[in-house]
């Protein structure tokens, strides 16, 4: 199966976001910036200002700072994220995730073509295939994938197709190794 498309800077940055979200370690980054070092921040904070007897204003103070930080740390942390990724993309060309592609998925392995160059990922070597309302995710790593973007199908059952037929080849390639 052969599909030809052409990945944009929201196309990585959809897969970043998917990533982020389902990514045991960023999820466990995210609930410790959340919560468990806000949370020591202000019970030390609390302490230390005990000794200079101002404890009810500073702990009513450190809790209102902690419970706005709780409130306002998955818009800040999202906007920070994309900053950063628009940012790294463009520190270079990017010709190998940005531009025009060819996907082919093969009995053996998946395959992108660029203009730069080709990378060929047997299925065995594949970590998982996913997807959301926007792209199928085929992990060539833990970290990194070949993104397929909704767009490049002509129907629903076509994208549909893709993403199962990759998932069966997966499948194959875990029984046969």
């Amino acid at each position: 199966m052969i599909i030809e498309c052409e990945n944009t800077e929201d196309d990585i940055l959809a897969f970043n976001y998917y990533h982020f979200e389902h990514s045991p370690a960023a999820r466990r980054d995210q609930y410790l910036m959340r919560y468990v070092i806000p949370i020591t921040a202000s019970v030390v904070l609390t302490l230390i200002s005990g000794f200079y007897e101002l404890v009810l204003w500073s702990t009513v103070f450190w809790l209102g700072v902690l419970l706005v930080w709780i409130l306002l740390f998955p818009k800040l942390y999202w906007w920070v994220l994309e900053r950063q990724l628009r940012s790294f993309l463009r520190e270079g060309q990017n010709r190998m995730m940005i531009g025009k592609r060819v996907f082919s998925l093969e009995a053996d392995s998946v395959v992108e073509t660029t203009e730069s160059g080709q990378s060929k990922t047997k299925w065995n070597a594949v970590e998982k295939i996913v997807k959301n309302e926007d792209c199928i995710f085929i992990y060539n790593s833990s970290v990194t994938a070949y993104v397929v973007p909704r767009r490049a199908f002509e129907s629903e059952d076509e994208f549909n197709r893709f993403f199962e037929t990759a998932g069966k080849f997966k499948a194959q390639s875990a029984t046969t190794t």
